[in-house]
């Protein structure tokens, strides 16, 4: 048998009578009320009873007995549960206090030692499952005995009562009431995890710290049709993928640096006509790294998602030859899926060095944007200074205008402002015969 078990399997007796195992297995009452209980036994005597089953072992009211023991008070008589189902019953005593999803797992996977414990002698004994013994594996057992809870959420709670116990303390501490938070952190490296608790101990909402801390799934690997155009493109070859997937990836360019590898290392060298389809959840770093290799002279594609919201973003489509946004929304696939198509989402293959209409004439389907170089840029931003000097001064570039400019200027405006009432107006009357026809 193991440590472990053995530890469970222990007998945990108060004065002369012995704890059920089902009950054992549940924390007993804070020392502190516990304490309170007890001055409160010895001032006014024993005030609830406490339960025992047919064999005399307690099953609900540990801390009353204890109370009645310290204050040098003999218990009452106990009552007797003349039921089968224990582990049900113990489970309503507790449940009164459990309060959050994770407690009601955590309490449930308690009761799996004592559930598997009594199934091994059953077996070994050659009894069968009858009206006294319930039906299931231990985890199915324990779930319905207590309820608001299933049997995959038990088998976590009993995984991390072997190997975390430090999210044990803090679901019945009540930080985390959720068992999505205690699986998140179950996912977590243990620096990771230990910033999380550290947080989420200091009052932090754990929903805001998990989502910070929450690994994020990435590996995505690009659609074979984009591969091909992207290879051809570049002459037949695609030289460097720095972010490569260590398993099935298509693109199977001559050099290729996975996530372990770490292609954003500046001692991994990216070369000419390299393709990047980095993690989006990083995509800034990437652009960043693939903008100071461009200026280095290298050709490179990048395909993101649509997000031109982003400072990133708008940097890489000005400093981009072009940009091809392709014409339908992509789907990724993942390696275990055999690359087929899961994640759709409307991306761009931005084109450093090199034009996106190479894409389309290799067959690749979207629509091609001409960008600005930096150079282009300047005179605006050289144009919109002198704007911004002039305004700040209490000028505008009106005031230089002589009488006659500014009238036709003022008349040009009015002309255009008619114009588009007229076509607001017949727009409405359109909708209106429309609106008229339907009805």
């Amino acid at each position: 048998m193991a440590k472990a078990e053995a530890s469970e399997a222990a007998e945990v007796r108060i004065g002369p009578y012995v704890v059920h195992p089902y009950r054992a297995v549940i924390p007993e009452m804070d020392e502190k009320l516990l304490a309170t209980l007890i001055e409160d036994t010895k001032a006014r005597g024993q005030l609830y009873d406490f339960t025992v089953d047919r064999q005399g072992r307690v099953i609900d009211g540990r801390a009353i007995l204890r109370a009645c023991l310290a204050a040098g008070i003999k218990p009452k008589a106990p009552a007797v549960y003349d039921g089968d189902d224990i582990a049900t019953f113990v489970a309503g005593r507790v449940r009164r206090a459990i309060v959050s999803k994770a407690e009601y797992a955590l309490i449930a996977a308690r009761l799996m030692g004592p559930l598997e414990r009594e199934a091994r002698e059953r077996q070994m004994s050659g009894k069968r499952v009858g009206k006294e013994f319930p039906k299931g594996k231990p985890a199915e057992i324990a779930a319905r005995a207590v309820g608001n809870t299933n049997h995959v959420h038990v088998r976590l709670a009993r995984d991390i009562i072997k190997t975390h116990p430090e999210i044990v303390e803090l679901i019945e501490g009540r930080f985390i009431k959720r068992m999505a938070h205690v699986e998140i952190l179950c996912k977590l490296n243990p620096r990771k995890l230990k910033t999380s608790i550290a947080k989420i101990r200091a009052g932090e909402d754990p929903s805001l710290v998990l989502r910070e801390s929450k690994p994020v799934d990435d590996l995505w690997l690009t659609p074979e049709d984009i591969v091909v155009a992207v290879r051809e493109a570049f002459g037949g070859e695609i030289k460097c993928d720095p972010c490569a997937a260590s398993k099935g990836s298509v693109v199977r360019a001559s050099v290729q640096y996975t996530e372990r590898q770490d292609g954003l290392n500046p001692k991994n060298p990216w070369y000419d006509r390299t393709f990047v389809n980095p993690p989006f959840s990083k995509a800034k770093l990437w652009v960043e790294r693939a903008l100071q290799e461009h200026k280095n002279g290298k050709r490179i594609f990048v395909l993101l998602p649509v997000r031109p919201d982003s400072d990133h973003q708008v940097d890489l489509i000005r400093s981009a030859n072009d940009v091809l946004l392709l014409g339908s929304r992509v789907a990724f696939g993942k390696p275990k899926d055999g690359n087929k198509g899961v994640g759709r989402v409307s991306v761009m293959i931005a084109g450093l060095g090199i034009s996106t209409k190479y894409l389309v004439e290799v067959g690749l389907e979207g629509i091609v944007v001409e960008s600005q170089a930096p150079e282009d840029w300047s005179g605006f931003e050289a144009e919109q200074r002198a704007l911004d000097e002039l305004r700040a001064a209490g000028q505008m570039p009106t005031d230089s205008l002589t009488p006659e400019e500014a009238a036709a200027l003022r008349a040009e405006g009015a002309a255009y402002a008619a114009e588009v009432e007229e076509n607001v107006a017949r727009g409405r009357a359109a909708m209106k015969a429309v609106k008229e026809r339907g009805g």
